[in-house]
This record gives structure tokens, C-alpha cells and sequence, in this order.
């Protein structure tokens, strides 16, 4: 793979990993707003999955990232 490639694939996980974040944030305001009386809850749209599928998905993307920023310094 070419070092031009691994840049590219490098920024496409970095989106990724942002997003997983900004999902795992929203699921953490969903469940905090759970747990509030029901007359001082917002309504917020349900996760679509669930907090241990979104920490799975950080832990492979954060991995990935370590492995490409070797190749990267290698290359």
C-alpha cells in the first residue's frame, strides 16, 4: 500500500472514530435523560446501537489506527 493510501485510509478512520464518538455521546445523554423524573425528560430519538456495540466499534477503529500510523511511519 502506498503511502498516499495509507493517508487516505488513516483520514477515513479518523471520521469514523469521530463519528463512533459523537454516537457514544448521544447515547450517553439518551440513557442520562432516562434516568430523569418524567416531566423533565426531552425527547430524544432511541440509539440505534447499543453502548457496547458502539465501544467494540471504537476499540477495532482505534486499533486500525495504530496499525496505519505504523505503516505509516515505516513507509
Amino acid at each position: 500500500m502506498t503511502t498516499t493510501g495509507i493517508g487516505a485510509q488513516h483520514a477515513r478512520n479518523l471520521l469514523r472514530l469521530a463519528r463512533v464518538n459523537a454516537a457514544l455521546s448521544a447515547r450517553d445523554e439518551y440513557d442520562a435523560n432516562a434516568l430523569l423524573p418524567p416531566d423533565r425528560r426531552r425527547p430524544l430519538a432511541r440509539p440505534k446501537l447499543t453502548r457496547g456495540g458502539l465501544k467494540e466499534l471504537q476499540l477495532m477503529l482505534v486499533q486500525r489506527i495504530g496499525e496505519l500510523e505504523e505503516l505509516f511511519a515505516l513507509g
